[in-house]
């Protein structure tokens, strides 16, 4: 990933829910190409905050080509200095400071494939699971589809109307079902089950809603425990690890863990230029890198995104958080320069 940030103009603004709401932008001729993305895929806003230069990544909440406009749809946390601006603050014709998508939390259809494709989703875990599934749907005729969606109340539910119409649309293909935590005894609102997504309810789930392909495809995106039970579900129901997919959001995550690190003289391929520089103890490769006048990409520093992402080459690190990764991507050398801290006194790293 790059380090290039571009200013884009905000078409539209429109509420989904109380909490919530969708960003549509104009995005140039000439930058079509760089702003193409994946189903699954964020971009990252830069701010100005309090004099300090603020990132953060937000899920594009729309297949490329569905509603020929790039869109993000974004839950005002009450802790997030972005989210609360972009939910309060952002109005058409304003311009935005972007980066071009980025992520490997993917769908890519296949036309002539026939899969199963399960969406695990807890609030605005819906925002990368809405796209896959219109992608899918569009593009990928032959494959079923399944979601559990979990929220608070009814009137939480981001993309109700949406997934209704996509439901009765595509009746034969995607199957979805709700679970709230809160439900309203005056809502008219029928939810599949009360409560959250918990391993009960995720072997409750797979055991009512069959795969009708021998290609099952797992995506999970969701609070709190939710990523974990699933995965520890599925891994117990002998589900390669290679099926399952899952990002974390902010807000729902685990404390990192303390490493411990030692001073190193870090060798950097800063996209092909040979750079040399220190790291002291206690300093993490990327504010390593930052101190020495470069800028590194970089997004949400909380090893959620993976927009820091880079290859050890040699030598070893210790990382605090790396949600962004998978175990075989680690075992093949991969890190999180926001995350990562020396284990040992010479490094060798390529940004990739």
């Amino acid at each position: 990933m790059r380090n290039i940030v571009y200013s884009l103009r905000v078409s539209e603004v429109f509420t989904e829910t109380k909490h919530a709401k969708t960003i549509r932008f104009d995005v140039p001729a000439e930058l079509k190409e760089e702003f193409f993305w994946k189903p699954g895929q964020h971009i990252t806003f830069e701010l100005d905050v309090n004099c300090e230069k603020v990132r953060r990544p937000f899920t594009i909440s729309a297949a490329p080509g569905y509603c020929n406009a790039l869109q993000i749809t974004v839950k005002s946390n009450p802790d997030g200095i972005v989210s609360r601006y972009l939910c309060s603050k952002v109005k058409a014709g304003q311009q935005l400071n972007v980066m071009p998508p980025f992520g490997g939390f993917t769908l890519e259809p296949l036309k002539e494939q026939q899969r199963t494709l399960y969406f695990f989703a807890g609030g605005s875990g819906i925002t990368p699971a809405v796209a896959m599934i219109e992608a899918a749907l569009e593009r990928e005729p032959r494959s079923k589809l399944f979601l559990l969606y979990a929220n608070r109340t009814a009137d939480d539910i981001i993309f109700k109307e949406q997934l209704e119409q996509l439901a009765e649309r595509f009746s034969s293909q995607l199957e979805v079902r709700h679970i709230l935590s809160k439900p309203s005894i005056w809502s008219m609102f029928s939810p599949w089950k009360s409560g959250r997504i918990t391993k009960d309810v995720a072997l409750e789930y797979l055991s009512e809603c069959r795969p009708v392909a021998q290609d099952t495809q797992y995506f999970i995106c969701g609070p709190g425990t939710m990523n974990a039970d699933v995965r520890e579900v599925l891994q117990d129901c002998d589900v390669p690890t290679d099926r399952i997919h899952a990002e974390s959001f902010g807000g729902n995550l685990v404390t990192p863990k303390e490493v411990s690190s030692v001073p190193a003289l870090l060798k950097l391929d800063y996209y092909g230029e040979a750079v040399e520089l220190e790291v002291a103890k206690g300093q993490s490769i990327m504010n390593a890198i930052r101190a020495s006048g470069m800028e590194p990409p970089y997004s949400c520093q909380s090893g959620i995104c993976g927009a820091c992402r880079a290859q050890i080459k040699s030598g070893a690190v210790n990382m605090k958080a790396r949600m962004a990764l998978e175990d075989s991507e680690v075992a093949k050398g991969a890190i999180l320069t926001c995350q990562s801290y020396a284990k040992t006194s010479e490094l060798s790293i390529s940004l990739k």
